[in-house]
């Protein structure tokens, strides 16, 4: 069963909930967009009979390019542009927030690129698996931004202060290979190979006791912490820096 919306389709299919995101423009996150998604985890959340639930991009080699910046950037109005910005770093937050705090187990499938406040998302999932053909970047710095939607607290829980520090500090990009080894996905496999790989670890993993693997999460996100950096951002937007950096960025 395909439950079709604008940009993200649900299918239900033997006890699995597949999110598809296919917005054109490499799945760029902007406030409609943020909105259909958590929509749709919440519709999900209401299935008592789904197992896993598994967020991909249905877009050939392009994960998705975060917050859509040349549609919450607005020239010459850095009012509309800062209520844009934190109005969809909150609803990141939020959707990172049902996820880790959801009964069901949630798998993230990373195609190609994935940055900056999609790669929160990918990190608030339990399980995250990657093309090879896969990295992430985190720009941020890069457009005088902050990743305040829990991706920073998530990057260090899953990974390591190191790591956080290369990605978020030095703008590094980390790919598919690298990422397997510092523990931000489980599995990585070739880009050619992936539809049979995710159906053998979907059955694998489908063999277990789904209330185990539910009270197992319930323990794990116990100790995992995020904020949304409403303070933060408003030093950011306080500043004449960000909407100097980020025009350059856009047109870049």
């Amino acid at each position: 069963m395909r439950i079709k919306k604008l940009n993200v389709d649900i299918v239900l299919y033997d006890k699995r909930a597949y999110i598809k995101l296919h917005r054109k423009n490499a799945n760029a996150l902007n406030l409609s967009f943020l909105k259909e998604l958590s929509n749709c985890i919440d519709e999900v959340e209401t299935l008592k009979e789904i197992r896993l639930v598994i967020i991909q991009s249905a877009i050939k080699g392009i994960c998705s390019s975060g917050l859509d910046l040349g549609e919450l950037f607005i020239k010459d109005d850095r009012k509309k542009t800062r209520q844009n910005i934190m109005t969809a770093v909150k609803m990141v937050f939020e959707i990172n927030q049902k996820i880790l705090g959801s009964k069901h187990i949630y798998y993230f499938i990373a195609n190609g690129a994935l940055i900056g406040s999609a790669v929160s998302i990918m990190l608030a999932c339990d399980i995250r698996g990657a093309t090879n053909n896969s990295w992430i970047w985190l720009p941020d710095v890069r457009y005088g931004g902050l990743l305040g939607d829990g991706g920073i607290d998530l990057l260090v829980q899953r990974s390591s202060i190191a790591d956080a520090n290369s990605i978020g500090l030095l703008n590094s990009r980390y790919n598919a290979a690298q990422l397997r080894n510092n523990g931000v996905f489980d599995w990585v496999c070739k880009t050619d190979e992936v539809e049979l790989y995710i159906q053998k670890e979907l059955i694998r993993i489908e063999e277990f006791s789904l209330l185990s693997m539910s009270l197992t999460k319930k323990i794990i996100n116990q100790q995992i912490r995020i904020t949304y950096q409403e303070e933060l951002l408003h030093q950011i937007f306080d500043s004449e820096d960000v909407y100097i950096q980020m025009s350059k960025y856009i047109k870049n």
